[in-house]
């Protein structure tokens, strides 16, 4: 099956304009889930219809208001279409995937150690009170 080459288009400066540009063009409309947007008490943002990643272009006819609400799950779906263009290219190039490394662990100590509840070889000297007295 052929691959989609997606490649990554750069991203323009999102002025002010540009933002007001794009809502008025979309009169307000969430390109995600088609609801207004209250723009004073809705948090929103200005959302690629077609992800960058995907091959989307950053132009304004590709842009378009959203909910932040509606984000996650185009997200998960971009990430996901993109990670499966990118498995598609590497298989089409013939590169191979990657193999699983087992290690071998840990070698013993060379040196035998006195276990840490070994007694004491020698007697410690009295202790003395800090504060004064016997």
């Amino acid at each position: 099956m052929p691959f989609q080459d997606v490649g990554t288009s750069k991203r323009k400066s999102m002025s002010r304009g540009r933002i007001l540009r794009i809502w008025e063009q979309h009169k307000g409309i969430c390109v995600l889930c088609d609801l207004p947007i209250d723009g004073a008490k809705s948090t929103w943002f200005i959302e690629h219809v077609v992800a960058l990643e995907l091959g989307g272009k950053d132009t304004d006819d590709n842009c378009g208001p959203a909910h932040y609400a509606c984000k996650p799950a185009k997200d998960r779906e971009d990430h996901r279409r993109a990670a499966a263009a990118r498995q598609d290219k590497a298989d089409h190039l013939g590169i191979p995937h990657r193999s699983k490394i087992k290690s071998a662990g840990f070698a013993p100590p060379k040196d035998k150690r006195k276990p840490a509840t070994a007694p004491l070889s020698k007697t410690l000297p009295p202790r003395r009170s800090l504060y004064g007295g016997a």
